[in-house]
């Protein structure tokens, strides 16, 4: 890494102190953000480009639950122990009426405990990283 100059230093002290709190200048790190940025439209087109062929695959296979190519299974069409109610509800109305029965839970709810302990719902507030740098 190259040496700062004493007005490089300086300039980088001032941005340090002159920056509110719970903010970070990345003014040296513009390549790291211009690769990442990168990366996140490469991942978009190739899940993109997965989810279009995954759907040919989808229509290859029809009803057929396994596929093979020389005879080695390759595709598969598992069951999952997820059922899909709002389908079923569409095509069998009175059916799904019939099945239905009231459930009562207890569930934890996060937004009493932010109205009544900011402080510990702000200790464990999800944080999510959002890089919106364009170079």
């Amino acid at each position: 890494m190259t040496e700062l100059t004493p007005e490089q230093e300086a300039a980088k002290e001032l941005v340090i102190r002159t920056t509110p709190k719970g903010q970070l200048a990345l003014d040296q790190y513009v390549t790291i953000l211009a690769d990442y940025r990168e990366c996140q439209t490469t991942i978009e087109f190739w899940r993109k480009r997965l989810e279009k062929l995954k759907s040919q695959m989808a229509e290859i296979m029809g009803d057929w639950e396994v596929g093979t190519v020389n005879g080695d299974p390759v595709f598969f069409y598992q069951r999952q122990e997820r059922f899909n109610s709002t389908e079923f509800r569409k095509q069998y109305p009175d059916m799904y009426r019939l099945y239905t029965r009231e459930i009562v839970e207890k569930k934890f709810d996060p937004e009493w405990l932010r109205q009544a302990r900011p402080d510990l719902y702000e200790e464990f507030q999800v944080k999510a990283m959002r890089i919106t740098f364009d170079t």
